[in-house]
């Protein structure tokens, strides 16, 4: 049986293995065992009992948390940049999800089983679908994939190849080749604001309006915005050229803010 090691500030392939297979556990046994019992409550009590899991794996380990996990603040002044980028780049995604699905259709037997998952009859159970999706979420694997195992190929391989190969695992851990290309894009800008900030908090913010706005776009926009947003099934191209105009708006906000401040990743 292996000892903890004394202030570590990084992982090794050990501690990675180790992290998939928490996720494995939750995810894919200890869910599916309880959603008849939680209900809707079944992903925010999985992706917390995750959060949970991989703290105390952390602390066991004698990991710096709050620097392994780039919980570092950020200046409040970009979150409405990071907001506006996030936005406007979910709906570019959400377009590109729809040109994807014209050549590798989502398999119907999933989208009915995310149908099931998340459609609500209540507002209570609305809440509760939300909070998973679009904050326990994006909370859980920002901290184990943007800050802990990015920071540890950063540190090992460089910052473009650790933000690839982050990039890469998180895309196939979602198991779902017509994703595959849109999971990617997300992710090389999750992963390049999570080092450029040396936090996680951007893309917390990012990774949470692309969550709820898919959530959105399938189970709570009205047939009169629907026939807005879409033509012919796929993104209507004045809805395209906004969100492009949107994100570039977000986008130039947070380089501008970021050479203001000088900001150094000193990590």
């Amino acid at each position: 049986m292996f000892s903890p090691p004394n202030e570590r500030r990084e992982l090794d392939g050990i501690d990675i293995l180790i992290l998939f297979w928490i996720m494995f556990v939750v995810l894919f046994w200890i869910g599916p065992a309880i959603e008849g019992t939680v209900g809707k409550a079944r992903t925010a009590i999985t992706e917390l009992a995750l959060l949970v899991g991989t703290i105390a794996f952390f602390r066991y380990r004698q990991f710096p948390i709050r620097e392994i996990c780039r919980w570092n603040p950020v200046p409040v002044k970009l979150l409405p940049y990071v907001f506006l980028f996030g936005i406007g780049g979910a709906i570019l995604l959400d377009g590109i999800d729809r040109l994807v699905g014209l050549i590798i259709p989502f398999p119907a037997e999933m989208l009915e089983s995310y149908r099931k998952g998340l459609t609500t009859s209540t507002g209570w159970e609305k809440a509760l679908v939300i909070f998973g999706v679009a904050i326990a979420a994006p909370l859980v694997e920002e901290t184990i994939f943007r800050g802990a195992i990015q920071r540890t190929f950063e540190n090992k391989s460089g910052v473009t190849k650790g933000v690839l190969l982050t990039a890469l695992i998180f895309g196939l851990i979602h198991f779902q080749i017509a994703w595959l290309i849109q999971i990617l894009v997300l992710s090389v800008f999750l992963g390049w604001m999570a080092w450029q900030w040396n936090s996680i908090v951007p893309a917390l913010f990012l990774h949470a309006a692309n969550n709820y706005l898919s959530y959105f776009v399938m189970f709570d926009m009205t047939d009169e915005l629907k026939s807005f947003y879409l033509f012919h099934g796929q993104l209507n191209p004045a809805v395209a050229l906004s969100a492009i105009a949107i994100a570039y708006y977000g986008l130039t906000g947070i380089t501008r803010l970021y050479q203001e401040l000088n900001y150094i990743n000193t990590d």
